[in-house]
């Protein structure tokens, strides 16, 4: 048992109600285990969308954390917060704005406006997110140089923290490099038939 984190991505509806018995087992065993499960789309919640279920209903008391993305942009703000729950876990990257929630204008008296956000979000452990924003463990932050060599500095600094510096510096760019040889289109595949 390696304790380090698993992952499972779960369809909607059936693929997470499928999935419930090995994240209990999980919970149970003390396994940290991240899921990600599918959804019906946001604007069709209550209206009897396809496999529409409310996933965190059903495994909240077999995990430790369980929360609805409802937002993409939000989604590795959400992963960093669940993989906070797993023991000796480290999060890797740069700081994130800490502005949760949703925005709400007061008009004030003699024409004045403000804006409150009104929706708290929180670590696993309960502290809030709210102007602290998601802070790592290790800094790491793509530059300019790197950008343009096809470089992901934030991803090389991760692969760092799992093997370890006797790791070459080459052997880590080549393992977080993306596939170098063009991808096989449709309109490529047409070129080579002819």
């Amino acid at each position: 048992m390696t304790r380090r984190p698993g992952v499972a991505l779960l369809t909607a509806g059936p693929g997470v109600t499928d999935g419930v018995t090995g994240i209990a087992n999980a919970y149970q065993n003390g396994s940290p285990v991240l899921i990600f499960g599918g959804a019906a789309p946001v604007e069709q919640v209550d209206r009897g969308a396809l496999q529409e279920l409310r996933h965190v209903d059903l495994v909240s008391s077999i995990t430790k954390w369980a929360r609805t993305v409802t937002q993409t942009k939000r989604l590795a703000e959400y992963t960093a917060m669940a993989f906070r729950a797993a023991p000796k876990a480290i999060v890797v990257g740069s700081t994130t704005a800490g502005a949760d929630g949703n925005v709400s204008q007061i008009v004030l008296p003699g024409g004045l406006r403000t804006a409150i956000s009104g929706i708290g979000i929180f670590y696993p452990d309960k502290r809030p997110t709210q102007r602290i924003g998601i802070v790592p463990d290790v800094e790491s932050k793509p530059t300019l140089a790197g950008t343009k060599v096809r470089r992901d500095e934030v991803l090389e600094t991760a692969i760092r923290q799992i093997l370890g510096p006797s790791v070459s510096q080459a052997a880590i760019e080549k393992i977080a490099r993306p596939n170098p040889e063009p991808r096989l289109t449709p309109a490529a595949l047409s070129k080579d038939t002819h």
